[in-house]
């Protein structure tokens, strides 16, 4: 009896002095996969071992590569030791469940590191950052039950929740499992502020349209339709809420689009021009990478010479702008002459995703704002986006990035007095990679007239920038910044993925965000003979 109480004490101190410690759903600061999550992580003083999922569409095929480490904020690398659940790089169909569990073990990590970043070197490899290692803060002054259902969604596995702002691919993300149909999280945060939802397999199909609410004290309920009926989409829960809801009611009601929309559904085909129309046909059946590549130049080229839609739906098109810029302009008196925290929210959304000229048209309504909401997380961003923005209107803001071999190097240094297109790009960007491949015959052609181009990826590894660019084959100098630590996209007032700006042998901004044909039309100008 002694000796097995001595046994059965031992094995108690084993487990004791072993430390296990397990997080559900720790926190990422961002990644670049809307594909593959951590839904728990163990901690132990043999192993790290990471409990995840892989999510998709039924009978898709799915690869993972090997390759895979962690990387501790120390730098400290921490190898795979073994892998579960499927066999790297060995292609196998997504089940009709559309999740695959995968098991990750690695090396210990030392107990001194607080987060980690998971990251595969292959080419388009995941990489997830700033996983922590410590649970979330519970001591704060919102506490937020968010809880729901998901209807008529079979394919939704989990849902992204985000700060209201930025792009998702490096804004924080925290995941929520979507379980026969329902989901359930305790959001905690410091104030009372926006978040929004986006669905997991509309982000992976590249396109989303997130669901906004407030995080306030309570409990907020939801039921969430698919994306063409997102209008019967229900949050209930908080007076913010309650808010934001009747705004929006109160702008439907005023411009309702369902009859323009209609009216484009209607045309279907018939609106592209047969040229066009045979294109888009192949381009939706191609799955080689180039040929995709080809047939978008193409698709492209036929948009900017204006014969891509025929003249019927160029007519609807301009209506449909017309409408949309009547709506941005409601808003924007809605929110000078009701000043509310719902808002304001709207003027945050308005400011991330708005045209440049009407954020730096909208600045008046500061003062407004920051007099009723002086300490509000919204007034110190409002602050900075206005400051960031504002200082491109006339020079080029400097900064420093690596280039493709380690080196920094100082932007400034490589403009040369030359006729400069900035071009801001990432790899997983598909729109930016073809429109910088289109680039590649206009820099041929003024690369000795005083013309020059130079490329920025914002990426989570450089490897990523160099694998596209070799591909890609562009001829002029690529910088990077891994995770954007410098700040360039902030700088510049960006949110999304990228965008060009020309600067002038003066350093002075000419022009931002052109298309080709606006480009080639600035440089027959600019560089004349």
């Amino acid at each position: 009896m002694r000796l097995l109480f001595i046994a059965v004490f031992l094995i108690i101190s084993a487990l004791v002095s072993a430390q296990i410690r397990i997080i559900d759903n720790p926190d990422t600061g961002s990644s670049n996969t809307e594909r593959f999550h951590i839904h728990k992580l163990e901690l132990k003083d043999s192993e790290t071992i990471l409990y995840c999922c892989i999510y998709g569409l039924p009978n898709e095929d799915i690869v993972m590569k090997s390759g895979s480490f962690l990387k501790g904020k120390s730098g400290k690398i921490y190898k795979v030791l073994k892998t579960e659940g499927i066999e790297p790089d060995k292609s196998i169909l997504m089940p009709d469940s559309c999740i695959i569990p995968v098991v990750f073990h690695f090396e210990p990590l030392d107990k001194s590191e607080t987060a980690f970043d998971l990251i595969n070197e292959q080419e388009y490899g995941y990489c997830l950052l700033g996983i922590e290692t410590n649970k979330e803060k519970t001591d704060t002054p919102i506490k937020c039950f968010i809880s729901g259902i998901i209807i008529d969604r079979p394919h939704t596995k989990a849902l992204f929740l985000y700060e209201l702002g930025g792009s998702s691919r490096m804004n924080k993300k925290r995941i929520i499992p979507v379980r026969s149909g329902k989901f359930e999280y305790q959001l905690n945060c410091d104030e009372e502020q926006m978040y929004m939802l986006s669905f997991n397999d509309e982000e992976y199909e590249g396109g989303m349209r997130p669901v906004y609410f407030f995080a306030e004290n309570g409990k907020v309920e939801m039921e969430l339709f698919p994306m063409e009926k997102d209008k019967e989409n229900k949050i209930r829960g908080g007076k913010l809420n309650k808010d934001y809801t009747d705004f929006n009611a109160l702008r439907d009601s005023i411009f309702d689009p369902s009859e323009l929309l209609k009216e484009w559904d209607k045309l279907e085909n018939r609106g592209l021009t047969v040229k066009a129309a045979s294109l888009k046909k192949l381009f939706e059946e191609t799955k080689a990478r180039d040929i995709e590549d080809s047939l978008y130049m193409q698709i492209m080229r036929l948009e900017i010479d204006g014969e891509y839609y025929t003249p019927e739906a160029q007519v609807l098109s301009r209506k449909m702008t017309e409408r949309n810029n009547e709506y941005e302009e409601w808003t924007i008196d809605y929110i000078k002459n009701n000043v509310s925290m719902a808002s304001y929210s709207e003027l945050m959304r308005f400011l991330s995703y708005g045209d440049r000229e009407k954020i730096l048209n909208s600045a008046s309504l500061y003062n407004t704002y920051k007099s009723k909401y002086p300490e509000h997380i919204y007034t110190r961003q409002f602050d900075k986006l206005l400051g960031k923005r504002a200082n491109i209107k006339t020079k080029y803001t400097d900064f420093t990035a690596q280039d493709f071999n380690g080196n920094i190097v100082k932007f400034s240094e490589l403009l040369k007095g030359k006729l400069t297109l900035l071009d801001l790009w990432e790899s997983t960007c598909g729109p930016c990679r073809r429109f910088s491949m289109e680039l590649i015959p206009i820099y041929e052609k003024y690369k000795d007239k005083g013309f020059n181009i130079i490329g920025v990826a914002r990426e989570y590894n450089i490897n990523h920038a160099i694998i596209a660019a070799k591909k890609d084959k562009y001829p002029w100098v690529n910088l990077v910044v891994e995770h954007d630590k410098e700040q360039v996209w902030e700088a510049y007032g960006l949110t999304g993925s990228g965008t060009t700006y020309l600067i002038d042998k003066d350093g002075n901004i000419i022009e931002k965000g052109l298309m080709i044909e606006g480009i080639k039309s600035l440089l027959e100008e600019q560089l004349k003979e």
